[in-house]
């Protein structure tokens, strides 16, 4: 190790240690804020901030603020630390200590609200303002009221910053317990209806803040428990507030453009493919007793799955490539989940599209291409699953459909669904494809047995039982 290095090594351990000594609960509280803040002003040097992840000293200073959530100036002080630390931070960097902290500071039980004199009590808000304001100048938490701050605003900022990989089924648990998860939905619903009015006229820093709250609760609805209760509170509000978001979609992309990443249209973009991920987990059948209530909900939204063929069939063109697949994969696997166990959903669709253009729905999306490109087969194999699903159990359907069939069979669609199974099959060990595989298997299976009574029975169908 050169001089110089063994110097700034030195320098380091030195100031942890400053730092870590003013810290403790041994010392007045007044102390305890003002280390907390040179903490923080220190971790506003990047190179600071990333050698306290690295030798893992951070951990040691969160565990001497422990009792912070208790007092008011303490726990403002620590979120200010916690927020700087959330910038640009990595799955590795984020710990239990640090996460049972914030949201201990999220509880927001703050017993000691007066425990410091007026005077000193404004130097440390001014000091927390202070180093608020030089995030915003870094185009940090540009939405914070800077004469504002609380605790659970910038620890709301900090949740919103973490990424996907810490939530973990104790940290999503744990965030609707604590009705964290309730507020989130609140927020999300306030700026879904701002969205809703305003269009591609709302400000960046909403679309931001509600992209940001969405691709939040996208992480924390892979959870049963959390679904079940996204899916209760308030009648469904959440479906409302991303039905609200896809409704504004439909409208606005087919006529705007993408411009760059932070054009108004290009968020909405972004807040679609979220809101449909979201949607495509409340509306799957988990098989437990709540888990219907997903379709059950968007039902009751006249004109929603027009809005999704319309995604289907008509949006993928007016947006950039990157995105296209994604949209359709995306809307596919909604409208099979809306589908799958509900006989309204089934009608709706039928009645839309099936019936209206059966050529484009059925034979365009399902066969062009599809022998001859993997990606094109499974397009074409989740329509396959789709139409599946749309005729599972009801004789005219199927009659319909075959009718207007290629050949009147279903030998392609068959030969499509075998090839799309063999590829799933072998990627299984490397995906999680078992769900795809079996809705496969059974569209698979049902084809089978429409192509032999429709065989044994000359172009007649009969519902497969």
């Amino acid at each position: 190790m050169s001089e110089s290095k063994k110097d700034d090594f030195e320098d380091f351990n030195i100031n942890i240690q400053y730092i870590s000594k003013g810290l403790t609960d041994e010392n007045t509280l007044i102390t305890r804020c003002q280390s907390t803040i040179y903490l923080a002003t220190q971790c506003m040097i990047s190179d600071f901030r990333v050698r306290m992840w690295s030798d893992r000293k951070m951990e040691k200073l969160l565990c001497a603020l422990y009792d912070a959530p208790k007092y008011q100036s303490l726990g403002i002080c620590t979120s200010m630390v916690m927020l700087i630390l959330s910038q640009n931070i990595k799955n590795e960097d984020v710990d239990m200590e640090f996460l049972h902290l914030l949201v201990n500071l999220l509880k927001n039980e703050v017993i000691h609200k007066n425990e410091l004199s007026n005077s000193q009590s404004l130097t440390l808000k001014q000091e927390v303002r202070q180093l608020c304001g030089k995030l915003q100048n870094q185009n940090q938490a540009i939405h914070l009221n800077l004469d504002n701050l609380t605790i659970k605003e910038l620890c709301m900022e900090v949740l919103l910053n973490l990424p996907s990989d810490c939530y973990s089924a104790w940290f999503k648990g744990i965030l609707r317990e604590c009705g964290i998860l309730e507020q989130i939905v609140e927020v999300v619903d306030m700026y879904s209806l701002h969205v809703s009015n305003n269009r591609v006229k709302s400000s960046y820093s909403i679309m931001n803040l509600l992209l940001r709250n969405l691709k939040l609760l996208g992480n924390v609805s892979k959870d049963a428990k959390n679904q079940q209760y996204l899916l209760k509170h308030k009648d469904g509000m959440l479906i409302d507030s991303l039905i609200k978001i896809c409704q504004v979609c439909d409208i606005e992309i087919p006529t705007s453009s993408f411009i760059n990443d932070d054009s108004p249209t290009t968020m909405l973009l972004k807040s679609l493919i979220v809101s449909l991920n979201i949607l495509v987990c409340l509306t799957h059948d988990y098989g437990f007793e709540f888990s219907a209530q997903g379709t059950i909900l968007t039902e009751k939204r006249l004109g929603f799955i027009d809005v999704c063929l319309r995604f289907l069939l008509q949006v993928p063109a007016h947006i950039p490539d990157e995105e296209k697949l994604n949209l359709i994969f995306l809307e596919l696997f909604l409208l099979t989940n809306l589908v799958e166990s509900n006989m309204y959903n089934r009608k709706i669709l039928f009645e839309a599209k099936i019936q209206s253009c059966p050529d484009h729905f059925l034979l365009v999306l399902i066969l062009e291409d599809a022998h001859s490109n993997m990606l094109h087969s499974l397009i074409a194999g989740h329509v396959g699953i789709l139409l599946g699903y749309i005729m599972k159990g009801c004789k005219e359907y199927e009659m319909y459909v075959c009718q207007r069939w290629h050949e009147n069979n279903f030998k392609k669609i068959i030969i499509i669904l075998e090839k799309v199974f063999k590829f799933l099959d072998i990627s299984s060990a490397v995906i999680d494809s078992g769900d795809i595989i079996n809705h496969v298997s059974y569209t698979m299976t049902y084809f089978k047995k429409l192509n032999i009574a429709i065989t044994n029975a000359e172009m007649d169908p009969i519902t497969s039982s």
